[in-house]
């Protein structure tokens, strides 16, 4: 071992040395970092902390920080928050002299002493706002202090009359805003059409009255709008109670606040004609001019080529489905059996030579709409002393489709009716051609009626509605 290190050359002998220090000097420092932060951790973690929660026994050296967030005098930052809170100020309470009683303070339980002169200036300004001192020598504050101490001795003095107060306040703040906004609305309410009148097949004009004035006051100069057209029109008057009824139907003193004046477009006979339009639009300014009242016009845009586009519609929905029953190999049946049957299966003998079914929804009159009618295959009208003295080789059943609501169910219950009654007369269903129908061919009646149906709601005219009823009248 000698005689090799004998053997090396100084370079050899020094890179070694250099070596054994780099380790040596590494495990050194190693050695004091660990121990220096074994120190600190020490510091950190050893010396126990008191818990204000639960320790009553009065620390030798109270500190203070949470007074500085209330005061900070030396802080010039400090101030310029407490001038921004100055102008942030919601409402102005009256603020009173603060209560000498002490604030119970649950978070805290450390009492402040004033034998502590190094934090004198910090703990008077605490113990005033915490009222937990009741006497200590008075500090003398700048100007800008004075109003944030006035606020906080009022908060911390009686919280519970401040905040009722503050709410009070806004309690009165928000009931004069919500009257504010319920006397907007009621100037502001949204204006709506009568509602016997639609948009899709009706042109409207509004004419709103400068003041109130009776039918009887008005009736005079409406007598110009009143006769002469192909197609219906209707004149309805808004009352003092915001609600609208027909012209004819206002009693002569009914103060009117608004008139609607209405030209339907369209109906079986066609559409609204040019010259009936014109007229209308001339009879409107007149009366509008008369009564210097502020007109509005509803559905006035392209009305002509509305009234054709609805014509050519109605035309093409304008259906009616139906089957017959006919004599079979024992030949016409009886208007007797006939008449016994029918009323059997609910429908009624009518003053037009028809019967008609209206449905468990509604009573038969004069005014109701039938779901589908059972006439006479021969066009003789059906009465009481025809059908005891003859007999009937066939009856037709029929369904308008844009008159029925429902007309899907309706469209069955009418196939039913009939299979009842071809057996009671032993008579056969048959179509317009005397073939005989099976559950195919009225399937695919059933589709065809669907189809339309489908049509008519996409162009919001419900099957069977109001405004249905007008259009195909």
């Amino acid at each position: 071992m000698v005689e090799s290190l004998a053997g090396m050359s100084d370079l050899q002998t020094i890179l070694i040395v250099i070596g054994v220090l780099i380790i040596v000097a590494v495990i050194v420092i190693n050695w004091w970092q660990e121990k220096r932060f074994h120190q600190q951790a020490q510091a950190e973690f050893s010396t126990a902390h008191s818990d204000i929660l639960l320790e009553n026994s009065k620390p030798e050296e109270p500190k203070f920080d949470f007074s500085k967030r209330y005061d900070e005098k030396v802080d010039p930052t400090m101030d310029h928050f407490e001038e921004t809170a100055l102008t942030m100020d919601v409402i102005e309470p009256t603020f009173k002299t603060a209560s000498a009683k002490p604030l119970d303070l649950r978070f805290e339980d450390t009492e402040h002493h004033a034998d502590a002169p190094q934090v004198e200036d910090d703990l008077t300004t605490f113990a005033e706002q915490s009222h937990e001192v009741e006497a200590l020598p008075a500090v003398a504050k700048p100007v800008q202090h004075d109003d944030i101490k006035a606020i906080f001795d009022e908060v911390f003095s009686n919280p519970g009359k401040t905040i009722a107060s503050y709410q009070q306040s806004r309690v009165g703040q928000y009931e004069s805003e919500a009257e504010a906004i319920e006397e907007v609305s009621t100037a502001d309410t949204t204006f709506k059409l009568p509602a016997m009148l639609d948009a899709n097949i009706d042109v409207t004009a509004i004419l709103h009255l400068n003041a109130p004035m009776t039918v009887s006051a008005i009736d005079q100069t409406l007598s110009s709008l009143q006769a002469g057209y192909d197609k219906p029109l209707f004149i309805n008057v808004l009352g003092p109670n915001q609600q609208w009824s027909l012209l004819n139907d206002a009693t002569l003193d009914l103060p009117v606040t608004a008139m609607a004046c209405s030209l339907q477009l369209a109906d079986r006979a066609g559409a609204l004609s040019a010259q009936d339009f014109q007229r209308f639009e001339s009879a409107i300014n007149s009366i509008n001019k008369a009564l210097n009242a502020s007109l509005e016009w509803h559905g006035a845009e392209d009305v002509l080529g509305n009234a054709a586009a609805l014509d050519a519609f109605c035309i093409e929905v304008d259906q009616s489905i139906g089957f017959h029953l006919g004599q079979a190999e024992n030949g016409a049946f009886t208007g007797t059996k006939l008449r016994g049957l029918a009323e059997a299966q609910g429908l009624t003998l009518s003053a037009d030579g028809s019967f008609k079914y209206f449905g468990a929804a509604q009573e038969p009159s004069e005014h109701a709409q039938p779901a589908f009618i059972m006439t006479n295959r021969e066009d003789h009208p059906f009465s009481i002393e025809m059908l005891r003295s003859s007999v009937v080789k066939g009856v037709s059943f029929q369904l308008e489709i844009p008159r029925v609501k429902q007309c899907g169910e309706e469209f069955s219950h009418m196939v039913q009716v009939a299979r009842r009654m071809e057996v009671g007369l032993n008579a056969a269903m048959v179509d317009d051609n005397n073939k005989l129908l099976g559950d195919a061919q009225i399937d695919k009646i059933r589709q065809h009626l669907k189809a339309i149906d489908v049509a008519m709601r996409n162009r919001s005219i419900e099957p069977g509605s109001d405004s249905a009823l007008r259009l195909f009248s």
